[in-house]
């Protein structure tokens, strides 16, 4: 059986975004992401152990998400939180039972 979900911890509003589908008139990828689900989360930055194993990787995860499981979420997609954007690196069903979802994320940095 599954452990219950302690839902006071989701005090993070999340937007969703999917990656841009049309193409400019130079067949690039236009530059627009599209708004799709607003829910709420945990958020966890990574610290310690966690923070170095997730850096010696070449992906460097900074912040975990916790949400309750929704179908459709995977590692094509960008989420945004306090106005900071974050590209998903792994999207997992946390114990197999579609009932929480944990994103493993980084930080967007401007270029």
């Amino acid at each position: 059986m599954a452990k219950p979900i302690n839902p006071g911890r989701y005090r993070h509003r999340i937007t969703f975004f999917m990656p841009p589908a049309d193409r400019d008139d130079y067949g690039a990828p236009s530059a627009d992401w599209k708004r799709s689900a607003t829910v709420w989360a945990s958020k966890e930055p990574l610290a310690g152990r966690e923070l170095y194993a997730a850096m010696s990787a070449e992906t460097k995860i900074e912040t975990r998400f916790r949400m309750r499981w929704m179908p459709g979420i995977d590692e094509t997609m960008r989420l945004e939180n306090d106005g900071e954007l974050y590209d998903i690196i792994s999207a997992v069903d946390a114990d197999a039972a579609n009932i929480e979802i944990v994103l493993y994320c980084k930080k967007v940095v401007a270029k």
